[in-house]
């Protein structure tokens, strides 16, 4: 009887190896399918990014109210959030350099909600100058991550 068995069982253990296999294979396709759909979701992220800080830098800012500055960058800051979290610590240094000159502009907002506009225009020069370098960089590191040509 017990040779009866372990010859029945067979078919069951190579059934059961099977689906195990099926099983793993799966997940390894599933697991190519994140790894591809966070890669397209960085790159997706980076174009509505790269949207909103070019407009905002092809908008002339200089000229615009503090209010509008300050909302502008409180936004293109969420939008860098949300970049960063999907972009898995790979452009952590860029990320830093163009949020540093947000902060800096909303800073630079904040003075001229209590001085003079125009003391404190050359700060808000300088900042989106720094913004724009600090962008061309990133723009640089994510292009290559993403291979488009921005």
């Amino acid at each position: 009887m017990h040779v009866r068995y372990a010859a029945a069982s067979r078919p069951g253990r190579i059934m059961g190896l099977a689906l195990g296999l099926v099983g793993c294979l799966a997940m390894l396709a599933a697991c190519d399918y994140t790894s591809s759909a966070k890669a397209q979701d960085l790159c997706t992220r980076y174009d509505q990014l790269a949207d909103s800080v070019n407009a905002f830098l092809d908008e002339r800012p200089v000229s615009a109210k503090a209010d509008e500055l300050r909302t502008r960058s409180q936004e293109i800051t969420a939008e860098l959030d949300e970049f960063q979290a999907v972009s898995e610590g790979r452009l952590d240094t860029a990320i830093s350099a163009v949020r540093a000159e947000l902060a800096a502009i909303k800073e630079s907002t904040v003075k001229a909600g209590a001085e003079a506009r125009a003391a404190v225009r050359p700060q808000v020069e300088e900042s989106l100058s720094n913004l724009a370098d600090a962008w061309a960089v990133m723009e640089d590191v994510a292009d290559r991550q993403c291979g488009s040509d921005t």
